[in-house]
């Protein structure tokens, strides 16, 4: 298990605190697994990072770097993006 503390100061008061826990069972002897963990990022963070993009920067120069395709749907039904992020989106035809 992971502890997860609380702080008393303000600042730690305006901060989201995650606490992952679980238990794997090893299948292999002296085989190797890793583990990796993420704060959670949204569909929502994606949206707003995509819509302060387009706030900064010319579309024309978006267009040329960055593509956004769907990979797939979710089971909730909402889209799984790909983002494509390269000097020339074009000349590379991802």
């Amino acid at each position: 298990m992971i502890p997860c503390y609380e702080f008393d100061s303000e600042d730690s008061k305006k901060m989201s605190l995650n606490t992952l826990s679980f238990s794997y069972i090893f299948e292999y002897d002296h085989d190797t697994v890793y583990f990796s963990y993420f704060q959670p990022y949204t569909l929502t963070d994606l949206q707003d990072f995509l819509y302060q993009l387009k706030l900064k920067y010319p579309e024309d120069h978006l267009n040329s770097i960055l593509k956004v395709n769907n990979l797939c749907d979710t089971i909730a039904g909402n889209p799984c993006y790909i983002l494509t992020i390269t000097n020339d989106v074009k000349k590379h035809d991802i």
